[in-house]
């Protein structure tokens, strides 16, 4: 179950992936429709970002950006036509766009927790995002779970997304995940239409899991989303 939510309780068991201070952008195009960048991000988990983009289809620009406004934000902006993919992936310092599966080294984040939340999400139109999490055991990388959901393009005002770990239901060939025992993270925002989509978020984190009174919240911030293969 997947859960839009006005607010959610801080814990201190929170472990922090990232809030996107460090500044970092990358824009592809028609002409060039796949690129890719690498910063050290010291809020980061593993302290570096890398981020990668694939343009399928459209005639404008895709983007993706940390800290662009001198804001703590990572913004997913997609000109009008457009189709394509972003990735923001924590795969340790590895100074490569390639995920480095085993490059957090088998970080803990399931211990007390069990959700991702991402807050401050803004999302004017339909979409698609996915987290993808790796098991360091296995560099090869097809020991991993992944959650899909969608957007449903009327977020307009900044709401927490909670995604518990139990909608990790698609896995490898070698298995799924061990949270317990993380390699690295992959967030991807997809567009589904070739409408200008524009998906904010401020921060990226590992929880626990909200009590029912917390998700028995009221408002259109309280939207179950179903989720897509």
């Amino acid at each position: 179950m997947v859960v839009f939510s006005g607010e959610l309780p801080a814990s201190a068991a929170t472990i922090l992936i990232d809030d996107f201070i460090t500044p970092q952008s990358i824009s592809v195009t028609a002409s060039t429709p796949t690129g890719s960048s690498i910063v050290s991000a010291p809020e980061a988990l593993g302290g570096e970002r890398d981020m990668k983009l694939a343009l399928t289809s459209g005639f404008t620009s895709l983007t993706l950006s940390s800290n662009p406004f001198g804001g703590e934000l990572l913004v997913h902006d997609s000109g009008a036509t457009v189709k394509g993919i972003s990735s923001t992936i924590w795969d340790g310092p590895d100074g490569s766009d390639d995920v480095d599966y085993d490059g957090l080294g088998g970080v803990d984040i399931g211990t007390g927790n069990n959700a991702f939340l991402l807050s401050g999400v803004v999302a004017d139109l339909s979409g698609t995002i996915s987290l993808i999490v790796y098991d360091a055991s296995d560099a090869s990388g097809q020991k991993w779970s992944q959650a899909d959901f969608s957007l449903p393009g009327t977020v307009l005002a900044p709401t927490e997304l909670q995604i518990p770990f139990t909608d990790f239901n698609f896995h490898g060939s070698g298995g799924a995940v061990d949270f317990t025992n993380v390699g690295a993270i992959e967030l991807q925002i997809e567009n589904i239409t070739t409408g200008s989509l524009d998906v904010i978020l401020h921060s990226v984190s590992v929880v626990p899991e909200p009590s029912s009174l917390w998700l028995a919240l009221t408002g259109w911030g309280s939207l179950l989303l179903i989720k897509r293969r």
